[in-house]
């Protein structure tokens, strides 16, 4: 999903889903703005089928990406999103960026 369409689905500025799309923890994240962002791009953690889903899909390796990938948006906006979140993962697991 595009910022625009999150934003608007879930009633967040666009500079607000910018913002929450690059953080790489949400411990400074209202549970409102949390709910709303959440609920926009279509994740509910309380609904188990839904979260097998994102489970599945973060576990696949490699994760390819894609559908991001023919997007017009994938080296300018999706590109920058995918390496942080690598390099938060793996910093949350103890693995060094070389590895």
């Amino acid at each position: 999903m595009t910022t625009k369409e999150i934003a608007d689905k879930s009633g967040l500025s666009e500079y607000e889903v910018l913002a929450l799309s690059e953080m790489t923890s949400w411990k400074a994240v209202d549970l409102e703005t949390f709910r709303q962002f959440t609920f926009a791009c279509g994740v509910d953690f309380l609904d188990s089928t839904c979260m097998k889903y994102v489970r599945d899909y973060l576990r696949k390796r490699p994760v390819r990406f894609k559908y991001l990938k023919t997007t017009q948006e994938w080296d300018d906006y999706y590109v920058p999103l995918i390496k942080k979140w690598r390099q938060s993962y793996a910093v949350k697991r103890g693995i060094s960026e070389g590895n």
